[in-house]
């Protein structure tokens, strides 16, 4: 029986293009702080994105990160903000 993959909260950061910050669920094995990853976006690979926070308690199965990865479409239209 394998180990099922593990998904981990961060928040990452791009730097050079005004430091974009971005909350994401990445593999646990990628989730480590200060570490440069690639980021897929809108189907296309972006390179240079830094761990700067690990969520580590926070761990989830692929499939429950992907539910929570779109939750915030349907949580701002409920809010006061």
């Amino acid at each position: 029986m394998s180990k099922e993959l593990m998904f981990v909260q961060c928040t990452i950061q791009k730097f050079g293009l005004g430091g974009i910050l971005s909350q994401v669920w990445i593999p646990e094995k990628f989730a480590i702080k200060e570490r440069y990853i690639k980021v897929k976006i809108n189907g296309e690979w972006e390179d240079n994105w830094q761990v700067i926070k690990v969520f580590e308690d926070i761990k989830k199965t692929e499939q429950e990160a992907n539910i929570d990865a779109e939750a915030w479409k349907y949580q701002r239209g409920c809010s006061d903000i």
